[in-house]
């Protein structure tokens, strides 16, 4: 299970999963995060896939910290 907390959301609402679309390949090629999208009135919705999502931030802070490293020899 994993849990996130923000500060302050302005909305929350429920899309039905027969309204989520599948992104095209060539987003989720350089945003694996992203698992669909929904037109919601004049609204586009991302879905995010929260674990790739903490999992890319972390691989970006594991990269930042090697280059860092490196820098600093």
């Amino acid at each position: 299970m994993t849990a996130f907390m923000v500060e302050r959301t302005n909305e929350i609402i429920n899309v039905d999963k027969s309204l989520v679309k599948p992104v095209d390949s060539i987003l989720t090629s350089t945003v694996s995060f992203i698992k669909g999208i929904s037109l919601q009135e004049d609204r586009l919705i991302s879905i995010i896939d929260i674990e790739k999502l903490l999992l890319s931030i972390k691989d970006i802070d594991f990269i930042r910290n090697q280059m860092d490293q490196l820098l600093s020899v």
